[in-house]
C-alpha cells in the first residue's frame, strides 16, 4: 500500500482534515466511521503506514504487535515470506464490501496468535498452505465464507462455539 496523502487544498480546517483522511483511509479499505474523531483517524493513518513500510521493506518471518487492537482488511495480504503473527490485543478484524483478507495469500505463515477475537471475516486467511494453528484468547462464534479456504496444514483452531458460518 502506498503512504496515505493529503493535499493542501484539502484543509481549509480540522474537519476538511478529518474528512479527508476518513475518505482516504476507506479508499484504500479500511473501515472509519462518519463520526470518527479526527485523533483516532491521524492515529489509525500513523499505524497504517508504519505496518506498510515495515512489510515493504522486506521485513520478514515474525511479526509481533503488542498494542494492536484491530487487523483491518488487507493488512498483511499476499504477505508471502511472513511466518507468524502475534497480535495478543486484537479484538477486531473488520470486512470491507464483506471481505477481510487480512491474511490472504500468505505463502508460509505458520501461526497466528490474536486476542478475543469472536469474528473471522471472510477469506481471512485464506491460501494461506502452511497455516497450523490460529490460537485466539476468546471464543469464535462468526466464521465467514472461505475464512481457511486453501489452509491444508491447518490443525489446531478451536471452532467450537461458532454459531454463524459463511455470514
Amino acid at each position: 500500500m502506498s503512504d496515505i496523502v493529503v493535499h493542501e487544498e484539502q484543509i481549509l480546517h480540522q474537519e476538511d482534515l478529518r474528512v479527508a483522511l476518513r475518505n482516504d483511509l476507506r479508499n484504500k479499505g479500511y473501515i472509519c466511521a462518519d463520526n470518527e474523531s479526527l485523533d483516532s483517524l491521524i492515529d489509525k493513518v500513523k499505524s497504517v503506514q508504519s505496518i506498510d513500510r515495515v512489510l515493504s521493506k522486506g521485513v520478514v518471518g515474525d511479526v509481533y504487535l503488542p498494542n494492536v487492537t484491530t487487523l483491518e482488511p488487507k493488512v498483511f495480504y499476499d504477505c508471502d515470506e511472513l511466518t507468524s503473527v502475534n497480535a495478543p490485543n486484537v479484538d477486531t478484524m473488520p470486512r470491507f464490501n464483506g471481505e477481510g483478507y487480512q491474511f490472504y495469500g500468505c505463502a508460509l505463515l505458520s501461526e497466528v496468535t490474536l486476542g478475543n477475537v469472536t469474528d473471522i471475516p471472510n477469506s481471512a486467511f485464506r491460501e494461506c498452505p502452511f497455516l497450523e494453528r490460529v490460537n485466539l484468547s476468546g471464543n469464535v462464534t462468526s466464521l465467514g465464507q472461505s475464512a481457511f479456504s486453501g489452509c491444508t496444514s491447518l490443525t489446531e483452531f478451536d471452532g467450537s462455539n461458532v454459531t454463524s458460518l459463511g455470514q
